[in-house]
């Protein structure tokens, strides 16, 4: 999780990276789950946005299954290679409803001033 200006802003930018043979398993929805619950319920975050390369349809997947919806598309270089990469985003109203059991944060005081919190 990243973001530019958060405390104005209040968006933040999410993503996961699993290896091939860990994919499958769940791990890149809980950790994304991890983050949105983070951002949404303990910075007050407003939006959450991510994207995926055209043809990842495990990236969309996991994406779309925590509830992110498409909101755009544009071309990008990966080594050298024009591909599409696909935007979506993700409302605070939208996570609250979700409600996804088993998500626990501790200690975020500490860490708020790194968001430009108090």
């Amino acid at each position: 999780m990243w973001a530019a200006d958060f405390a104005t802003v209040r968006t933040v930018e999410t993503g996961s990276w699993i290896t091939r043979r860990h994919q499958g398993r769940g791990l890149g929805t809980e950790a994304r789950a991890a983050m949105l619950e983070l951002a949404f319920a303990h910075l007050g975050a407003l939006e959450a946005r991510t994207s995926y390369i055209a043809g990842n349809t495990a990236s969309a997947a996991v994406s779309r299954k925590l509830g992110y919806v498409d909101n755009g598309h544009r071309a990008v270089s990966r080594e050298g290679i024009r591909v599409v990469e696909h935007t979506l985003a993700l409302t605070r109203e939208s996570w609250q409803a979700r409600q996804v059991p088993g998500i626990q944060i501790y200690e975020i005081s500490p860490c708020l001033e790194l968001f430009g919190l108090d």
